[in-house]
């Protein structure tokens, strides 16, 4: 099955990556955690920073610093794993394209603010670096990160094509100044508009500026807090749908656009991580270790959950994220250790663009929220469903429970016949 996503974007500003063996992705969350409205239908993801060495117990020799005695060079330790794996496939053939955000030139024989062109006509010290970097020793480090499909191990390559650069000089930063993360997520969307910038999921979009400039708000010079870091971004706005045929250049898609995208929509095709799974006849109970989700759909298409019950959630009872058909249906919610906002609202999650799938036929009882609706889900139906008793700990005096619309832009999703303490919207 071959599943379309119109609409996911992902804008990575620094990388870093190493590993001596061959290693397969670190199993973290399979989503980014998104963790901020940006303007519009775009969210932003959580910061992974990279710290510059320790100097609280070094030494400056010749005007630079170095570890003493009792810490040696090598003997640092940092907190983040060499490679953090976000998700979804990985990036096997690597791209970059250049931002160069000043009034001035930021680098002697570089480009010229205002103009944009070709990886290969930029004559600077870093663009002679990112023309040479693909194919290098160091960069063959790369080579022994895979993912894996079915049998077959699909390693990352020794390439790295730098393929444009954009001297971007419109409202561009001075000395002193703070660029927010919002202010670098509209600057590349409006190379995308401009035509200077082009989208590519392959690529990532890394930020430099002049001398100064606070990056992100962690560049002050009395509070240095990173050398780098990178993130990503997406549009909420979407939906996922199945190609059923290709012809030439036209698509056949179902189900059809619930909406007629005014902008110009970014469809990415992705393969799904499970097909027609489901559970089923089961008792489950969490104890309070922390445990995400009772039952975790991601990236599942047809999946299901039937006749179960779920008692005393650490986390949600159900997340389903970038889901496509999938159901809950039939089974018995209760309790939970965890009856406060944040990451989890022990509930029947729908996020990430999850499509067309069914909530009915179930009971919730004495959870925080029953049904949570965000970011993007779309063409949903939450139907003939008992929803009771749900509390927060730290606000008795709210009501509070229900279905809640929370994070951006869930849209065409159908609410019928449900019992139920509320439906609303959050501020969030």
């Amino acid at each position: 099955m071959r599943i379309s996503l119109p609409l996911a974007l992902a804008a990575t500003f620094a990388l870093v990556a190493c590993s001596d063996n061959p290693v397969d992705p670190t199993r973290a969350p399979l989503s980014p955690k998104l963790s901020q409205s940006v303007t519009g239908q775009l969210t932003l993801g959580d910061r992974t920073v990279f710290r510059p060495l320790s100097l609280s117990s070094g030494r400056l020799v010749g005007g630079m610093f170095t570890s003493n005695a009792e810490n040696s060079a090598g003997t640092e330790k940092f907190s983040q794993p060499d490679i953090h794996y976000w998700g979804g496939s990985l990036i096997l053939s690597q791209r970059l394209a250049a931002i160069y955000y000043s009034k001035t030139t930021i680098f002697p024989n570089g480009p010229r603010p205002g103009t944009a062109g070709s990886g290969s006509s930029d004559q600077s010290l870093v663009g002679y670096f990112l023309n040479h970097i693909g194919g290098s020793s160091y960069w063959n480090i790369n080579t022994t990160y895979y993912q894996q499909l079915g049998k077959d191990k699909q390693f990352v390559n020794n390439t790295m094509d730098y393929t444009s650069f954009w001297a971007a000089n419109k409202n561009a930063p001075k000395s002193g100044d703070v660029v927010t993360g919002n202010d670098m997520v509209n600057l590349i969307e409006a190379g995308f508009a401009a035509g200077t910038l082009t989208y590519d999921p392959s690529t990532l979009y890394m930020i430099f500026t002049g001398p100064g400039v606070n990056l992100g708000g962690g560049f002050d010079p009395n509070h240095l807090q990173y050398c780098a870091f990178h993130s990503a971004y997406i549009r909420n706005n979407g939906q996922i749908v199945q190609v059923t045929a290709v012809t030439g250049n036209v698509v056949s898609i179902s189900p059809a656009l619930y909406a007629a995208y005014t902008h110009e929509p970014i469809a990415v095709p992705f393969d799904m991580s499970v097909v027609a799974a489901g559970a089923e006849d089961l008792q489950v109970r969490a104890n309070n270790t922390g445990y995400g989700a009772n039952f975790l759909m991601d990236m599942c298409a047809g999946c299901w959950v039937r006749g179960v019950e779920s008692n005393y959630a650490d986390g949600d009872h159900v997340s389903i994220q970038w889901g496509y058909r999938d159901e809950v249906r039939d089974s018995y919610f209760s309790n939970a250790f965890l009856h406060v906002p944040g990451a989890h609202d022990s509930d029947i999650q729908l996020a990430l663009k999850t499509s067309a799938s069914l909530i009915q036929n179930n009971i919730i009882e004495r959870t925080h929220e029953s049904v949570m609706l965000e970011w993007g889900a779309a063409g949903n139906v939450i139907a003939y469903n008992y929803m009771m008793g749900e509390f927060d700990s730290e606000a008795p005096n709210v009501v509070i429970g229900g279905i809640d619309y929370h994070g951006a832009h869930p849209q065409f999703n159908l609410l019928e016949g449900n019992v139920l303490t509320a439906i609303y919207a959050d501020s969030v």
